[in-house]
């Protein structure tokens, strides 16, 4: 009786050892894949969330907006300390949008070079001026993608009424006296 291994056997062992190791791999690979996809659709969720979020903080605020070419907006605002002019404007390339502030009630760290949002996601701005019932909002659509090359895309968009707007304001507080 022969003791030992063929060939034959040998091969077979390699053959069934690497099918295995390409199952192995496929099967970590695929939860690889899963893994960056989500966490490029969070990013651009969250991305797009905190934009949308700063603009309507500041539309609420505004007693004037100046919509512009190519996404961006000039806001006139009211803080506790004087008047601020914040702008909006699509950073170089499309990568994101730079939020600049100026006045003399700029907060701290807001004024000079400004704040981009969603920096290097290529993000589109887009605003719709409407007037509801004698009241003036803007109608705010951000659109991030999660990378240079496309990939994945998610858009927010939100009504924003401009409560500071001397038309808004003069029909939401009918009768009161300041």
């Amino acid at each position: 009786m022969r003791r030992g291994v063929t060939v034959v056997e040998l091969m077979m062992a390699v053959l069934i050892g690497a099918i295995l190791a390409v199952a192995v791999t496929r099967l970590l690979s695929g939860g690889m894949r899963i893994s960056q996809k989500g966490a490029a659709h969070l990013t651009t969720v969250q991305n797009a969330g905190i934009l949308l979020s700063r603009i309507e903080r500041d539309l609420e605020r505004a007693v004037q907006a100046d919509p512009g070419p190519g996404g961006s907006m000039i806001l006139r605002l009211l803080s506790p300390a004087g008047e601020v002019a914040a702008s909006y404007r699509p950073a170089a390339g499309g990568l994101g949008v730079t939020r600049t502030v100026t006045g003399s009630g700029a907060e701290a760290g807001d004024e000079g070079e400004g704040h981009t949002f969603a920096r290097g996601l290529p993000t589109v701005l887009r605003w719709r001026r409407a007037t509801v019932e004698g009241s003036v909002g803007f109608f705010v659509t951000v659109t991030v993608s999660s990378g240079p090359e496309g990939g994945e895309t998610h858009t927010l968009e939100r009504f924003i009424l401009c409560r500071n707007d001397p038309a808004t304001r003069a029909r939401l507080t009918t009768g009161w006296t300041w």
